[in-house]
């Protein structure tokens, strides 16, 4: 379980999916299973669907002019980077 489960859970709770807190939780988690070398674990959510259908869902929800959306639609390509560069054993 990652360390931001259990707040990403509390948020959908409280918040709701729509709220942007939410939302960066959703970013911040997905890349912790990304850098935690948890790129396609299945559940509870794999980092790098949850990467590809954020993008979207941001700027349904917040707007094409929110601050964050070029961060989070350069996250896909800044995964599949880290990936490549990620010691083989």
């Amino acid at each position: 379980m990652a360390p931001l489960d259990p707040l990403f859970s509390d948020r959908l709770r409280v918040m709701g999916p729509e709220h942007p807190h939410t939302l960066g939780t959703r970013m911040d988690l997905a890349r912790w299973r990304t850098a935690a070398g948890e790129p396609g674990r299945a559940a509870p959510r794999c980092a790098a669907i949850e990467l590809t259908e954020l993008p979207p869902d941001e700027e349904e929800l917040l707007g094409p002019n929110q601050p964050a959306l070029p961060t989070t639609r350069a996250a896909p390509a800044q995964r599949v980077s880290y990936e490549s560069r990620a010691v083989k054993w």
